[in-house]
């Protein structure tokens, strides 16, 4: 071998190995997942430590690991007392349970089931398949030992198979609870045991699952009052249905759902996506409203921004306006939903059972500017004002140019109700269609009508 393919070989061994050492442990979903912004060696050793620690080691054993390293430490600077006899015997108890525990480790295949979005602060049900393909008995089995971030909790304790017998296959259960709105990815799904003393985990770990995406919490609203919603539609109009096909107007064409008329599949749109599509109708008369969330907040302290905490009175307005979409779904309204900001998203729903779960699917991942100014150039609202029944807006504070914002589309003539989610008092003189409401009033869940 000559020296120059030598190097080349330490070269790739030492990009592949600084790549999996930065992307961080993958025990935490998909490497580098858990870890974002800037990766410091030392933030990445403690990961590592970590990962390994909660991974290897029982609570017990990290307990006990610690006393045996300060008893280890004390024997070692004095022998006067016999300390270090203790050391070495908790030391070879470790190394005793490591070898039993390596010789009977079983092998495990472990596959997680959960939803892919649920709602925040309600129990999600986890459903676990562990199959033992050793020929060797598993016993003391623990499932998804490995701690979740601190804004998921579990309802019940980690799930527990006493035995599990070569090629026997199990289903166990659990739930956790997810606190606040947001993205999360859970660790990978794992199955291990301690046997025999309890202080060292053999064991296996199965593919990560997608994201889950969490809504908001909210209350649901009894009542909302939208001045002259219905002065442009008569009491005789054709109530809107749901299903595909049974409306006047042509809207465009989606995905095929089950109970959806066959009738109304749009071949050519299937041959091209390999998939059934199905044309969408609506009634053309059926009440459509915006909802438009401002994302604009204030700059947040630094404590807060290090550690990632959310803004409770941006929390706070999703939660309101989740509560508003549900009750414009329940109500069969047709929503269009605009959040500020040039990388805002816009959704177009439909009356039905899905539009609702799109709606909150959409505030799962929004993000607050937090720090900037309200920019009017940046509001961007892709669909014709004049169209709308109504148009709802929440905002954040009512500054000049949010006041504006909404006197500009007052112009409109649309039907124009604005809901402020502040901790502050506004200013006076503000039209009568604008509503403030604290966002200790909307956590505390005693806004129950707009």
């Amino acid at each position: 071998m000559s020296v120059m393919t030598l190097v080349r070989r330490v070269i790739r061994f030492l990009r592949r190995f600084d790549k999996i050492f930065f992307d961080g442990p993958a025990i935490y979903n998909y490497p580098g997942r858990a870890i974002d912004g800037y990766r410091s060696v030392n933030v990445m050793v403690a990961h590592w430590i970590r990962a390994f620690g909660v991974s290897r080691f029982t609570p017990a054993g990290r307990i006990l690991i610690l006393a045996t390293a300060y008893f280890l430490l004390g024997g070692m600077l004095t022998l006067l007392m016999p300390i270090y006899l203790l050391s070495i015997t908790l030391l070879c108890l470790f190394l005793v349970d490591i070898a039993i525990g390596w010789w009977l480790r079983p092998s495990l295949e472990i596959r997680r089931i959960m939803p892919e979005s649920a709602s925040a602060n309600v129990p999600i049900q986890l459903d676990y398949t562990i199959k033992n393909r050793s020929s060797r008995p598993a016993l003391d089995v623990f499932v998804d030992t490995v701690p979740f971030q601190s804004a998921v909790t579990l309802v019940r304790d980690r799930a527990f198979i006493s035995a599990l017998k070569p090629n026997e296959t199990e289903t166990v259960a659990n739930e956790i609870r997810i606190h606040r709105r947001g993205q999360f990815m859970l660790p990978l799904p794992v199955a291990d045991t301690s046997f025999p003393f309890g202080l060292w985990r053999w064991g296996s770990h199965g593919p990560a699952n997608r994201p889950i995406l969490v809504y908001p919490d909210y209350t649901p609203l009894a009542a909302l009052s939208l001045p002259h919603a219905h002065s442009d539609h008569s009491a005789g109009h054709m109530a809107y249905s749901s299903s595909a096909g049974q409306a006047m107007e042509f809207l465009g064409c989606r995905e095929f759902r089950y109970g959806d008329n066959p009738r109304h599949i749009h071949s050519r749109s299937w041959a091209r996506l390999a998939q059934p599509v199905v044309k969408e109708f609506s009634d053309e008369h059926t009440q459509h409203c915006l909802v438009y969330i401002d994302t604009f907040t204030h700059q947040q302290s630094y404590l807060r921004r290090l550690f990632k905490k959310p803004n409770p009175q941006f929390e706070a307005c999703l939660s309101l306006a989740a509560a508003t979409l549900d009750y414009l779904d329940r109500h069969d309204y047709r929503i269009d939903l605009f959040t500020a900001g040039r990388d805002g998203i816009h959704i177009a729903g439909l009356p039905g059972s899905t539009q609702l779960e799109e709606m909150l699917t959409g505030l799962a991942a929004v993000d607050d500017r937090s720090g900037d100014a309200f920019d009017e150039s940046e509001v961007r609202l892709g669909c014709d004002i004049g169209a709308m029944t109504c148009v709802v807006v929440f905002m954040l504070d009512m500054d000049a140019a949010r006041l504006r914002f909404m006197r500009t589309l007052e112009e409109t003539g649309v039907s124009l109700r604005g809901i402020c989610v502040s901790d502050h008092a506004l200013p006076t003189g503000l039209p009568d269609y604008i509503t403030h409401v604290t966002p200790v009033d909307i956590v505390g869940g005693t806004v129950t009508s707009l």
